[in-house]
C-alpha cells in the first residue's frame, strides 16, 4: 500500500470521532479551517510528509497557531499523540515507546529502532563526551563536549545550539531541562555538586543566569520533572526531594519521605505524571515504587510497585521507566529489559545507555521559538 493510501486513511481517521461520527459536524464552514482541524488530529509523521502537498499546507503547518493547535489537541487526548524512547545518540536512535506496552509475553523482543539523523556535524562527535539532559513537550537537551548544549526536535531536525554558561568550572554534574508555563519559556539548569551556584538558560532572553542558593549544593545528576519544577532526592537522615520550580526559580523541598527498613537505593522517576521513588531494600532482592499521588501532600505517598529483582544478571541495574501495565523497563549488562509481576525478566534489546535515555513526545514545537502558550 502507497503512501497516498496510508494518508487518505489518517484523513479519514481524523475526520472520525470515537463513535465513529464526524467531528465537524457542520459546525465548521471555511475550508482552511476545516483542513486545519484535520491536520491538527494527526501524527507528527504524516504532518512532515503533508508537507509536500501544497506550499499552502507547508506553510500552515509550520506555522506558530497550527504548532500550538496541534500540541494542545494532543494534550487533551483529541490528536494521536505518540511517545518514543530515545535511548542512544551516538549513532542517535529511538523506538516506539507505546508499541513496549504491547509486547507479547511470548514474543522475539524485536522492536524496529529509528535511527535519527542528527542535524549537527560535529568534529570528533565518536569521541565527544555526550549527555541527554532531559526532554520536555518534544524537545530533547543534549550536552556535546566541545560543541555545548542544544535543543532538539527528532521529529522536524530542528535545533538550536545554545550559547555556554560563564562558569569557572571545567565541568557540570547538576543538570535539568524543562518548560515554565507561566512565561511559556524553555529552561536549562546546570551547576555542580557542593556549589551553592546555578545557571540557568531561558530560551526566550537566549541567555544564562546565575542563582546563589545553598540548596543547589546538595543537588548532583539529572533533575526529574513534573509539575513545572525538577527534583533531586537528597540522602541524609532524614533523606528528602528538592525539587528547583521553574516560574519561581527556588528551591522547595518534599518531606519526609516514605520508609520502610533499611535502604540500599533511591532513584526518581516520573509515572503518569506523578512524582515516585524507586527503592530497593538493603539485603533484599526486592523493588519498591512509592508514587506521590497528589503533588506537594506527603500524605499521598502510596505504595503501588513491589517486584523481585532476583532474575537480573547484573547487581548494577538502571530503571528507566514504568509502563502502563505495570511492568519496569530497566537497562542491565548492555541490554533493555521488562520486568514484571511474575519475577520474570523479558529481553526488549540491546543498547548503551552510557549517555542517558529520555522518553519523548513527538511534536511540532519549535527548539527556536519554543513557545505552546494556549492559543
Amino acid at each position: 500500500m502507497g503512501e497516498d493510501d496510508c494518508g487518505a486513511r489518517e484523513l479519514k481517521r481524523a475526520l472520525t470521532d470515537h463513535n465513529g461520527g464526524s467531528v465537524l459536524k457542520g459546525a465548521l464552514t471555511d475550508y482552511d479551517d476545516i483542513i486545519c482541524e484535520i491536520l491538527a488530529r494527526l501524527p507528527v509523521k504524516s504532518l512532515m510528509r503533508f508537507r509536500c502537498v501544497c506550499k499552502s499546507w507547508r506553510a500552515l503547518i509550520a506555522g506558530s497557531y497550527f504548532v500550538k493547535k496541534h500540541f494542545l489537541y494532543q494534550e487533551r487526548g483529541i490528536s494521536h499523540n505518540t511517545s518514543r524512547l530515545l535511548f542512544s545518540i551516538d549513532p542517535p536512535q529511538s523506538i516506539d515507546y507505546e508499541a513496549l506496552k504491547d509486547l507479547e509475553e511470548d514474543g522475539d523482543g524485536q522492536f524496529a529502532n529509528r535511527e535519527l539523523d542528527f542535524p549537527v556535524r560535529i568534529p570528533d562527535y565518536s569521541t565527544a563526551r555526550k549527555r541527554i539532559v532531559g526532554s520536555c513537550n518534544g524537545l530533547v537537551c543534549v550536552e556535546i563536549e566541545g560543541t555545548g548544549i542544544l535543543l532538539w526536535n527528532p521529529c522536524t531536525r530542528d535545533f538550536k545550539v545554545l550559547p555556554n554558561p560563564p562558569t569557572k568550572f571545567h565541568s557540570f554534574d547538576l543538570y535539568g531541562f524543562g518548560y515554565d508555563s507561566t512565561t511559556d519559556d524553555f529552561k536549562v539548569i546546570k551547576g555542580r555538586h557542593k556549589v551553592s551556584l546555578i545557571r540557568v538558560f531561558t530560551l526566550k532572553n537566549g541567555s544564562w543566569m546565575t542563582l546563589c542558593n545553598h540548596n543547589a549544593a546538595m543537588c548532583i545528576g539529572q533533575g526529574s520533572l513534573v509539575n513545572g519544577a525538577l527534583h533531586w532526592f537528597v540522602p541524609g537522615q532524614p533523606s528528602k526531594i528538592l525539587c528547583f520550580d521553574l516560574a519561581e526559580e527556588a528551591f522547595e523541598e518534599i518531606g519526609p519521605l516514605p520508609d520502610r527498613g533499611y535502604l540500599s537505593r533511591t532513584l526518581i522517576l516520573i509515572h503518569r505524571n506523578c512524582l515516585c521513588l524507586y527503592r530497593t531494600l538493603l539485603g533484599l532482592p526486592d523493588v519498591l515504587i512509592w508514587m506521590m499521588k497528589e503533588y506537594g501532600v506527603n500524605e499521598s505517598w502510596t505504595q503501588v510497585i513491589q517486584l523481585s529483582l532476583e532474575a537480573c544478571p547484573e547487581a548494577y541495574l538502571r530503571l528507566l521507566c514504568i509502563l502502563e501495565n505495570g511492568e519496569i523497563l530497566i537497562h542491565s549488562g548492555g541490554s533493555v529489559l521488562l520486568l514484571n509481576d511474575q519475577k520474570t525478566l523479558k529481553k526488549v534489546f540491546e543498547a548503551d545507555l552510557r549517555y542517558g535515555a529520555a522518553i519523548y513526545k513527538e511534536t511540532l514545537v519549535s527548539p527556536v521559538t519554543g513557545s505552546i502558550a494556549d492559543i
